[in-house]
């Protein structure tokens, strides 16, 4: 079998027909596991089921599993065997399909925790920073010496009280 045999060998009166070479099949075939096993989380460089993608890689494997849709479309459908390879194009495709879902869910999910975590660093700031104001608005009077001669309480007014209380009892967000 060389390069140019069409997949499955099949001939009908000398001609093919299957429009797609053997090369071109392993290629799709190929490029289809590689998806596979990036929406796994499994990098074929290192041989390691932990990998953790860059954006980049996921929006590269979404671009190599439109390029293989689209030339599984280009197979011409007018040959004797058009219904059976149509159904195995239409396999792969739905594959194609579900890889880029698991890659869109995972970016999503990705994303929510960025989210997430940009969320509670604006809390713990803005707690820091009201933690920061009350410690100030009750610091101690002290002496060159710097021993305490006693407390500067100052006027707090009820509406400053309830900011800070605001500020420090933010309820935590749940974790997802």
């Amino acid at each position: 079998m060389t390069d140019q045999t069409p997949a499955h060998g099949c001939t009908i009166d000398g001609q093919p027909a299957m429009p797609i070479l053997i090369s071109e099949y392993n290629q799709l075939t190929a490029e289809l596991a590689a998806l596979r096993a990036v929406a796994r989380g499994y990098c074929p460089a290192c041989g390691r089921g932990d990998a953790a993608p860059t954006v980049a890689d996921w929006e590269q494997q979404r671009q190599r599993a439109d390029e293989a849709e689209q030339r599984l479309r280009r197979i011409d459908a007018g040959h004797p065997r058009a219904d059976a390879i149509q159904a195995e194009i239409g396999e792969m495709i739905a594959q194609t399909h579900e890889l880029r879902e698991q890659l869109r869910l995972v970016d999503a999910m990705r994303q929510q925790n960025l989210d997430a975590a940009a969320a509670a660093v604006q809390r713990a700031e803005r707690a820091e920073a009201t933690l920061a104001e009350v410690l100030d608005s009750f610091a101690g009077v002290r002496d060159e010496a710097g021993a305490l001669l006693h407390h500067a309480a100052p006027v707090i007014y009820p509406r400053q009280f309830e900011e800070w209380q605001a500020a420090l009892n933010q309820p935590k967000e749940p974790t997802p």
